[in-house]
């Protein structure tokens, strides 16, 4: 049974709940939170990620210890080595595939009229589409093609007369930091949580703001020049024991605010605030 703590991180005057826990259910419940209050943006939902892990004292590699998700000021940090269980809920929403929709013709038997539909992707999203009031209807068949292992389900949907049909011109979620490209590779080799679709900070403020000279720089001065907010990052902390059962209370801020200038830079620079 893992456990479960919460705590508030203050950080240039916001407040930002934050949940540290080792339990897979406490990931599902923060998880359904965030969608739940967001569920009116999901298209354009932006989500700050960091890990951390041991550092390495040598050639030997130290598995990814904890992962930080971070939208608005609410902050999750996941402590992986010392889970009960990776819920599936969490690899469904850090894989969230586009969606495309192929028309193909003839449409399959008991299917009445018009032409037949398959939805590559999607995940759990239900896509309802019109055709007037007189659509024909199609047999649907959903799956990820990332997990194509998963079990597909059928259901019936209005189906419009078109060859062709783009779903979603992005994916739902842009998970955003610093080398988070490189947080995702481990998090693929370490637990095999695939991330969909992220989106490099550095590179993107260099292109937003027309500055190349950030492409090399770090959150710290990200953070200083997208937020005007000042990042302490201490040297003991962040290199610290991130394995540890019991994480320090200077950790878990280290953690958090390291997720959420990651989000709140990403919001600025994906909306123009900046």
């Amino acid at each position: 049974m893992g456990e479960t703590k919460l705590y508030t991180v203050m950080f240039e005057g916001d407040a930002i709940s934050t949940t540290v826990t080792s339990s897979g259910d406490a990931v599902k419940r923060w998880l359904d939170e965030v969608l739940y209050v967001h569920r009116r943006r999901l298209h354009k939902l932006v989500v700050g990620l960091d890990v951390e892990w041991r550092p390495a004292l040598g050639p030997w590699y130290n598995p990814t210890a904890l992962l930080q998700l971070c939208v608005g000021r609410r902050c999750l940090v996941f402590q992986l080595l010392h889970a009960d269980y990776v819920p599936d809920a969490l690899a469904e929403f850090l894989d969230d595939p586009r969606c495309w929709i192929s028309w193909l013709d003839p449409p399959p038997s008991g299917a009445d009229g018009g032409l037949s539909a398959q939805i590559e992707g999607g995940g759990s999203t239900q896509w309802i589409f019109a055709e007037g009031e007189s659509g024909a209807t199609a047999l649907v068949s959903l799956a990820s093609p990332s997990t194509a292992k998963r079990p597909s389900s059928t259901v019936c949907l209005t189906c419009l007369r078109q060859h062709r049909r783009r779903v979603g011109d992005n994916t739902r979620f842009r998970f955003v930091g610093v080398g988070v490209q490189d947080d995702a590779v481990r998090l693929n080799n370490d637990l095999h949580l695939a991330v969909s679709n992220t989106v490099d900070l550095a590179e993107l403020a260099a292109d937003e703001m027309g500055r190349p000279d950030l492409r090399s720089a770090g959150l710290k001065a990200l953070a200083s020049v997208v937020m005007g907010a000042t990042v302490d990052k201490p040297e003991r902390v962040r290199k610290g024991r991130w394995d540890a059962y019991e994480l320090s209370d200077q950790q878990i801020k280290y953690a958090c605010i390291d997720a959420f200038v990651s989000f709140e830079v990403g919001r600025k620079l994906l909306s123009g605030d900046c």
